[in-house]
């Protein structure tokens, strides 16, 4: 005797995702690109933070360090099928830009000294608040009009994350010498 019965064979789902790398401190946009019919998407987003159920389209993670992690996307259907797929995405180091004066304030005419104490940056900008700018590490600058400027730095990566720091300088005008003499005899 012979027995025949028909076998239904679910398709499985194909997951995929892509992912923006990003400097520190910016959110991984993560964005569900799988193919086919599931019931749930699990992210594993490699920080060792709580498993994600989540079937939006695009999904936003913050970390809490910079680095590589490898992120995995699992696919379930109703059916208990799965598919799966792990990429790494790249968070950038972010650099820190900080700058001091030489001294506080200068008298027209006289050079300013820029002290560059930015880090992870290799990079960078100056601007001195009159627009004019600099692209030296520690630059100087020579001011020809009295006032108060905000000078900003930009000190950037080769991988693209930048920082702003500005600080606020004066410069004095020049003194008058002067001087009263009384005859004396």
């Amino acid at each position: 005797s012979t027995f025949s019965d028909s076998v239904f064979v679910y398709p499985n789902p194909t997951a995929n995702f892509e992912a923006d790398s990003v400097c520190f401190g910016l959110a991984t946009t993560f964005r569900n690109v799988s193919t086919g019919i599931y019931e749930h998407a699990v992210w594993n987003y490699g920080d060792g933070t709580s498993l994600d159920t989540n079937n939006s389209a695009i999904v936003n993670k913050v970390y809490s360090a910079p680095g590589s992690y490898n992120v995995t996307l699992v696919l379930h259907t109703k059916f208990g099928c799965i598919d799966s797929i792990t990429k790494t995405v790249i968070v950038k180091t972010k650099p820190i830009a900080n700058f001091t004066f030489l001294d506080d304030s200068v008298c027209i005419g006289y050079s300013a000294a820029f002290l560059n104490n930015s880090i992870f940056s290799n990079s960078f900008l100056w601007s001195f608040g009159n627009g004019d700018t600099s692209s030296v590490t520690n630059p100087t600058y020579t001011y020809s009009i009295p006032s108060s400027y905000t000078v900003e730095l930009i000190a950037s990566t080769s991988m693209g994350c930048s920082d702003t720091a500005t600080n606020p300088f004066v410069v004095l005008p020049s003194p008058l010498a002067s001087f009263v003499s009384d005859t004396v005899c």
